[in-house]
Order: C-alpha cells, then structure tokens, then sequence
C-alpha cells in the first residue's frame, strides 16, 4: 500500500512553517520561520508586517521542508494551506466583542431599576462568554463543545436567539436613567400649529363645521400665542408669514 504523503503550510499568523506529513500521523519534517524577534519592536503581531514576510519566506521553508523529508513535490498526493480572513479577520472578531461587551456593560450601569442592571450585566457577559468558550474551542484551549460563534456561526435558532437577546438589552436602553434626554429633545421640538383633540376628532370628512366656528377656533388658538393654519395668497403672504416667525420667536 503505498504512503500518503500530505505538504501542510501555515502562515496565518506571525510564522511561516512548512511540514511533510505521512499518512496523517507521521511527521517526516517540521520547518519554521519565526517571526518573534521582529515583532518585539512593536509590543505584538503587525499583520501587515507578518503578511510581507511571509511573502519573503514561504519558498525557503517549503524547500527546507522537502529536502528534511527527502522528497520532492512530484511525491506529494496533497498540499495543505491556511484559508480564510487569517489573522486580521481574528483580531476584528475579538475586538467586535469586546466592544459589545463594553456597550453591554454601559447599559447595565445606566439602568434605570436594579434588575435592569442584573438582566443587562447577565445578558451580555452570556453572549460574550459562549463567544470566547467558541474563540478557545476553535484553537484548541477547551474541547469542542459545540458552542456557536454568536451572530457569525450558521444557525437560524442561535441567530434568533441572540437577537433576541440584544434586543432585551436595547429595550433596557431605552427605559434607562436617560429617558429624561429623550423626553427633552421630544419637548424642544417646535409645533407649527396646535389643535385640541376635540378639534381633531371634529374635522373628518363631510362632517366639518361651519365656517364661522372654524373662524372661532383660529382665534382662539391665535389668543393663545399659537399660529393657526391659514391659506394666505397675494400680497398678505410675506407679511403673514413674519408675524408667525415673530410669534415664534416671543414662545422660545
């Protein structure tokens, strides 16, 4: 029976390695070109430093690795490589979860009740925690689980499911210690005109008043320090239309 033999590269994050592998069990080499001492200068991983070096290094260590397992690529039956986002795709993930992780938490300590505050806490330190149990399963920390990646992994249930849970969060937003902005920017804003509800309930259709109760309304309304609708045309017009920004102007 004749051997497997499998070239495996890796490159997703700041080493180049190259590795033969036979019949998935037996390593024949292992090469690779670290990146650490570079890095060093920076306090942590540049991905686009990593990229250009692993540009400059993939050919060396693959022809390193072929010669220590004595062979050559017309042997091979099946070359292995890193597929996906790599590493700056990863580093966005954990990042977009720390900073749900952080609004979550903002929410909880602006709650407007204390078990608002518990609910907004327990919501989100669960949706982050089955994140990072899915981040350390994946390279290898824990044993699989079968824990979903909240709001990426396939699921329609564990998608519903989270947004469901989000949502509970925005809802405690929403009823949270700064209603009274809201109620502000909703009492700032400027009516143009003003009518009761027993007016508005009077005027529907073939059922309107007379003109003379309409003209008696308008009056009113204007007695107040409130613009009536008014159909001006011709000359009244310009002149109408600074008596209302006057009138406006004395309300603020």
């Amino acid at each position: 029976m004749k051997d497997t033999l499998i070239l495996a590269i890796e490159s997703s994050c700041d080493e180049t390695a190259a590795s033969v592998v036979k019949n998935g069990r037996t390593i024949l080499s292992n090469v690779i070109s670290s990146q650490i001492e570079l890095h060093k200068l920076y306090g942590g991983v540049v991905p686009e430093i990593a990229s250009r070096k692993h540009i400059e290094k993939i050919n060396q260590v693959i022809e390193e690795a072929l010669k220590e397992a004595d062979v050559t690529l017309d042997d091979l039956d099946a070359i292995g490589v890193t597929y996906g986002p790599g590493l700056v795709g990863a580093l966005l993930v954990i990042v977009a979860f720390l900073v749900f992780m952080r609004g979550g938490f903002l929410i909880a300590s602006q709650a407007s009740t204390p078990f608002g505050s518990l609910l907004a806490a327990g919501l989100t330190v669960m949706i982050v925690f089955q994140a990072f149990l899915n981040i350390s399963c994946v390279v290898g920390l824990f044993p699989t689980t079968g824990k979903p990646l909240p709001f990426i992994s396939s699921g329609g249930s564990s998608l519903l499911s989270s947004l469901a849970l989000v949502g509970v969060l925005l809802s405690i937003s929403f009823d949270s210690n700064n209603e009274g902005e809201y109620r502000q920017r909703r009492d700032n804003l400027q009516v143009v005109s003003r009518v009761s509800p027993s007016d508005r309930s009077g005027r529907s259709g073939r059922n309107l008043e007379g003109r003379d109760a309409r003209a008696h309304r308008s009056s009113s309304l204007e007695r107040d320090g409130y613009p009536s609708l008014r159909i001006v045309r011709g000359s009244k017009a310009p002149a109408y239309a600074t008596e209302v920004r006057a009138t406006r102007t004395q309300r603020r």
